[in-house]
């Protein structure tokens, strides 16, 4: 047991230190370039190492992406502790692009692929989609300002269309880096304010 115990944070360090050096490759090569051989190169490990902690690549390409991923729905989460539903809407998308800012090489590389396995964390327009914890928030704030007066389909479709359009310009923001820093913020204020009228306004929608 005692050894057990002293053995598990060597395993937890080993792990963080195998993402963080994939994630790095990631942001220069793209998810294409991430190969279990490249990664093993890289941080000085025998590829049994990384095998030992991941099955095969896509095991890691799995977990990379629900680790970055995951830390964009935290953030989603904390801003949906704001009680007025018309200024959570903005709140969430701004924590949303700024949570997704931190992590520009993983989001990009994530959302430009074709793999299947991305798309499980990409995925907008699949109606399944629905169900992650970040679409259910926002979808339960757009319900609760619109208070019935269109379908749960519609509901979800505008829930969409929002979420496209801020994976849109987080795309944009990070493809165009040298924006000055006073209009990428002018920008994302002016998106995350807008959001409200789509939700009330049926002509703008």
């Amino acid at each position: 047991m005692e050894r057990s115990v002293r053995r598990q944070p060597d395993g937890m360090i080993m792990k963080k230190n195998i993402l963080e050096a994939a994630e790095q490759l990631v942001g220069e090569k793209g998810l294409a370039g991430l190969s279990i051989r490249t990664l093993a190169g890289r941080i000085g490990y025998s590829p049994a190492i990384i095998y030992h902690y991941y099955k095969d690549r896509e095991d890691l390409v799995r977990h990379l992406l629900e680790q970055g991923f995951r830390r964009i729905g935290e953030a989603v989460a904390r801003a949906a502790e704001e009680p007025s539903a018309i200024k959570r809407l903005p709140a969430l998308m701004d924590a949303y692009i700024r949570a997704a800012l931190q992590y520009p090489d993983l989001y990009l590389a994530a959302h430009t692929s074709r793999d299947a396995g991305s798309r499980q964390f990409t995925a907008v327009l699949d109606p399944a989609a629905a169900e992650k914890p970040a679409m259910r928030i926002l979808i339960a704030t757009l319900r609760e300002i619109d208070r019935g007066r269109r379908s749960p389909e519609e509901i979800l479709r505008i829930t969409q269309l929002m979420v496209s359009a801020a994976v849109g310009l987080t795309i944009r923001l990070i493809q165009e880096p040298d924006i000055p820093e006073e209009h990428r913020e002018q920008l994302m204020e002016d998106f995350c304010r807008s959001l409200p009228l789509w939700a009330k306004d049926a002509e703008v929608l």
